[in-house]
């Protein structure tokens, strides 16, 4: 089994710190995926969307 990555908010410097009941949030998809597969649609999208 993966284990699962533990979050912590962190103060970035150049912000002012905010309150944890107020952090800004957003959508988020996850999914398995085979690492050749991801490494081939990264270069993909860097192919076609950053060049």
């Amino acid at each position: 089994m993966m284990e699962r990555a533990k979050w912590e908010i962190i103060h970035i410097p150049e912000k002012p710190p905010v309150s944890p009941t107020h952090q800004p949030t957003v959508d988020v998809l996850a999914s398995v995926i085979d690492p050749k597969l991801a490494n081939t649609l990264v270069r993909w999208f860097l192919l076609f969307y950053c060049s």
